[in-house]
């Protein structure tokens, strides 16, 4: 069954966000990747397991961390935080907020390219256009260009009532029919 959870959690106190988060960054929550913003250090895309540091030490203002278990994405607006979880992993039992009422589903999956390919010389993603951005992805291997995957999810009446990110891939072009030519 596909939960739908989202709420608003008081910037001031942050307890019981920080206690949610400890359930969505632990392994066992199946969401390996993150997109992460802070104040201090700008955007990153680092591993599940990096958040935690980076919470202690520093401002958070945008996170999102998606895998198989689920989508999570937070960001820090006017003092308070406002999230949303769609996934299998985690219940509102265990996260808190509102939960959609009706059944979902999950729909049609969707990937799109990220920015950047590898360069060998570097050892890193790199792209001319956004020369300057440090182009992380955590993903061990690597591929020249990379992906990344969501599905639709989906009510009774098949409306799309959101986006659940779930992993990143090499990319693997599509190989032109000869005799189509």
């Amino acid at each position: 069954m596909v939960n739908l959870i989202g709420g608003i959690w008081s910037g001031s106190d942050t307890n019981v966000m920080n206690t949610a988060l400890s359930k969505l960054i632990h392994p066992n929550a199946d969401m390996p990747y993150c997109i992460i913003q802070t104040v201090e250090s700008g955007l990153a895309f680092i591993t599940n397991q990096a958040v935690g540091d980076k919470l202690k030490n520093e401002q958070l203002l945008r996170l999102h961390l998606f895998g198989e278990g689920g989508d999570f994405t937070l960001r820090y607006d006017d003092g308070n935080y406002l999230w949303r979880f769609v996934g299998t992993a985690l219940s509102q039992d265990q996260l808190g907020g509102d939960a959609y009422q009706g059944e979902l589903a999950v729909g049609i999956e969707q990937h799109a390219l990220l920015w950047g390919e590898f360069d060998a010389n570097r050892q890193r993603w790199y792209e001319n256009i956004v020369g300057s951005a440090q182009l992380t992805y955590p993903i061990a291997e690597k591929h020249e260009r990379l992906t990344i995957h969501a599905r639709s999810v989906i009510d009774r009446d098949g409306e799309v009532v959101a986006f659940w990110t779930y992993k990143l891939a090499g990319y693997i072009p599509q190989q032109e029919n000869k005799e189509q030519r």
